[in-house]
């Protein structure tokens, strides 16, 4: 059994049991009774770590992309708009790079 607490991998296989286990019995219910779904205090943290995974690399994008267009339209400067996309992607990066370090996993 895993728990919130358990490693994203443990989560998410145990995630596919259950999923497959629902699918098969969804498919030898009644007619009615075939449209139900499984639902955990701890899947809703996975799931939210999933989601987190998946958008990451977007959400960093498109703070890059928004700020340099910002930036861009009001200094009408390349090259300063370069630099400062340069350091906000350090910033980024450096953030990122203290959790690892301080352990903090998705």
């Amino acid at each position: 059994n895993t728990t919130r607490y358990s490693s994203f991998e443990d989560q998410t296989e145990e995630w596919q049991v259950l999923e497959t286990w629902s699918e098969n019995e969804r498919l030898n219910a009644p007619e009615g009774a075939d449209g139900f779904f499984q639902i955990s205090q701890d899947f809703w943290l996975w799931d939210t770590l999933c989601n987190m995974r998946e958008s990451v690399w977007k959400s960093a994008l498109i703070a890059l992309a928004c700020a340099s267009a910002m930036i861009l339209l009001t200094s009408q400067s390349v090259i300063i708009m370069l630099f400062s996309a340069i350091s906000i992607a350090y910033v980024l990066v450096a953030s990122s790079a203290c959790l690892v370090s301080l352990g903090w996993t998705l």
